[in-house]
C-alpha cells in the first residue's frame, strides 16, 4: 500500500510539472477555527481554538487548458490535488495586488486569496467552511500564511 502511495505522489508531481504552470506557494498558514458543539465535538472542547498546518504548503497552478487547481501538503504529509480530491476549483476575481479562488466540495467551501500588500510581502488566507451530514468535525476556519512566489500575470 506504501508503494501504491508513493507511485500516486509521483505520478501526480509528474503530470503537474508536465502540463501546468505554478502561479503560487505559500506555506505554514495559522490563524483560528470555530468548533461547534456538533459531530464528534465535546462541549468542552467546542468554540474558538488557535489552529495552524505546520509544514503546509499550498500551490495554485494553471493548465494548458486554463484550468486551475490548488494542490497542498497538509497534516496527513502528502500531496493532495483540489480537482483530484472531488473538488471544483473556481476563480473568483483578480485584482491589481490579489486574486481569489473557490474550492467547492461536497460537505466544505474554501476560499483561497493571494496577496501582493504594498510592501511587496506575498502572502495568502485561506477561509474554510466545513459542515453536513458527513462530517465528523464541523469547523469555519480562517489562516493566514506566507508566499515563497505570486505571479499574478498568470491568472486570466
Amino acid at each position: 500500500m506504501r508503494n501504491l502511495s508513493l507511485i500516486i505522489i509521483v505520478f501526480i508531481v509528474a503530470l503537474r510539472v508536465a502540463y501546468a504552470v505554478d502561479i503560487a506557494n505559500c506555506s505554514n498558514p495559522s490563524g483560528k477555527s470555530y468548533f461547534p458543539f456538533l459531530g464528534l465535538m465535546d462541549k468542552k472542547d467546542s468554540g474558538w481554538s488557535d489552529d495552524k498546518i505546520s509544514d503546509g504548503v499550498t500551490t495554485l497552478t494553471k493548465n494548458d487548458a486554463n484550468e486551475y487547481d490548488l494542490l497542498y501538503i497538509d497534516t496527513t504529509k502528502r500531496i493532495t490535488s483540489s480537482k483530484a480530491d472531488g473538488g471544483t476549483v473556481i476563480f473568483l476575481r483578480k485584482g491589481l495586488n490579489e486574486a481569489a479562488f473557490l474550492v467547492s466540495y461536497q460537505n466544505a467551501i474554501e476560499i483561497y486569496t493571494f496577496i501582493i500588500d504594498k510592501s511587496k510581502n506575498l502572502e495568502y488566507t485561506y477561509t474554510s467552511n466545513k459542515f453536513g451530514d458527513g462530517v465528523l468535525i464541523p469547523k469555519a476556519t480562517v489562516m493566514k500564511g506566507d508566499c515563497s512566489f505570486i505571479n499574478l500575470d498568470l491568472i486570466k
